[in-house]
C-alpha cells in the first residue's frame, strides 16, 4: 500500500476472496512448510502470492533471478550482469519499494569499492523459487552472471577482492544447486562456478578451501563431462596449481602430465592451451 501498488479496498477484497486451497496454493505452501508456524502458513503464502502478482513483469523476472542467490547482500554488479531488463531502474524501484528486497545499508559508515543492491529474505526466496515458471533456466542465468563477475583475472586481483568476497556466498549456493541439475549445461556451469571459487580461494592464500572445492569440481566434471572435456582439463590444471602452492609437487606433476598428454592429443602440440600446460609442468619440474 505504501508503494501505491494496491489500495486498502483492493487488499480488503483480496483477503475476502477465500479462494480455497487450490493445487497451486498448496504447492506454494509446501515451499514454506517448516519455516513458519503452521497456523500462519496459509496467510503468509497468500500475502506473498498477491504481492508477487502485483509486481510488474520485469520486476517478477528480476525477483525470480535474485531468489536463486544466497540470502546475503547482493552486489549490484551481479544483478546488472543478469541483463538490462530485470535490472532496469523500474524493476529495481519496484523490488525495493515493495519490500521484496531490504535496501542496502552502509557497513559501519565505511565506503565500499562496489555497490550493494539489496538482500532478499530466505523465506521469500524459497517462495519465489517455488512460484517461478523459469526454474532451472533462472538458476543458469544467475550462474552466468556470477561467472561473468568472478572471472579468473578479477579473482586474482586484490583490488577486486571486496566484490569477489561479496559474490562468493552467492556462487556457493548456485554451485550446490547446479550440482543437482540434470542437464549438461547445469554441469558445465557448475564446473565454471567451482573453478572461479577455487581460483579466488587460492589467490587469497586459502589453499585448503581451494583444494576442497577444486577436488569436488574435478570429480564432478570427470563424471558428468568426461575426463578429456576442456572444462575438466582446466579443473585439473587449477587443482594442480593449488597442490603446487601446498608443496605437493608429486601430486601437481601427476595432474599436469595428464593435462599435457590430453591437450597434446586433442589440440596438437602447438595450441596455446597445450603450451600453457607445458609451461606449468616445466615450472613444477623446476
Amino acid at each position: 500500500m505504501r508503494a501505491a501498488a494496491i489500495s486498502p479496498r483492493e487488499l480488503f477484497d483480496l483477503a475476502n476472496e477465500n479462494r480455497g486451497t487450490t493445487n497451486e496454493l498448496g504447492r506454494l505452501m509446501d515451499a514454506l512448510r517448516g519455516e513458519v508456524p503452521a497456523g500462519a502458513l496459509r496467510g503468509i503464502t497468500e500475502a506473498f502470492d498477491n504481492s508477487y502478482n502485483l509486481l510488474p513483469e520485469n520486476a517478477q523476472q528480476a525477483a525470480q533471478l535474485l531468489a536463486c542467490l544466497a540470502p546475503e547482500p547482493i552486489p549490484l554488479d551481479v544483478f546488472k550482469a543478469m541483463g538490462d531488463e530485470p535490472s532496469s531502474p523500474a524493476a529495481r524501484a519496484a523490488l525495493i519499494g515493495r519490500s521484496f528486497l531490504t535496501p542496502p545499508k552502509t557497513l559501519g559508515g565505511a565506503a565500499q569499492p562496489f555497490e550493494i543492491f539489496g538482500q532478499m529474505h530466505k523465506l521469500l526466496a524459497d517462495f519465489i523459487r517455488a512460484r517461478s515458471p523459469g526454474g532451472p533456466a533462472d538458476l543458469r542465468r544467475a550462474a552466468r552472471a556470477l561467472i561473468d563477475v568472478m572471472d579468473a583475472d578479477s579473482c586474482r586481483d586484490p583490488v577486486e577482492w571486496p566484490l569477489m568476497n561479496a559474490s562468493l556466498p552467492h556462487a556457493e549456493v548456485v554451485f550446490e544447486r547446479l550440482l543437482r541439475g540434470g542437464e549438461k549445461e547445469d554441469a558445465e556451469l557448475a564446473v565454471e562456478t567451482g573453478s572461479s571459487m577455487g581460483i579466488l580461494h587460492r589467490a587469497q592464500g586459502a589453499a585448503k578451501k581451494a583444494r576442497k572445492v577444486q577436488e569436488q569440481t574435478l570429480e564432478f566434471a570427470s563424471k558428468r563431462l568426461g575426463r578429456e572435456d576442456t572444462r575438466t582439463l582446466a579443473s585439473m590444471g587449477n587443482l594442480a596449481a593449488t597442490l603446487l602452492a601446498q608443496g605437493d609437487l608429486e601430486g601437481a606433476r601427476k595432474l599436469q602430465e595428464q593435462v599435457l598428454d590430453a591437450r597434446t592429443r586433442i589440440l596438437g602440440g602447438e595450441h596455446p592451451d597445450t603450451l600453457t600446460s607445458m609451461g606449468n609442468l616445466a615450472a613444477t619440474l623446476y
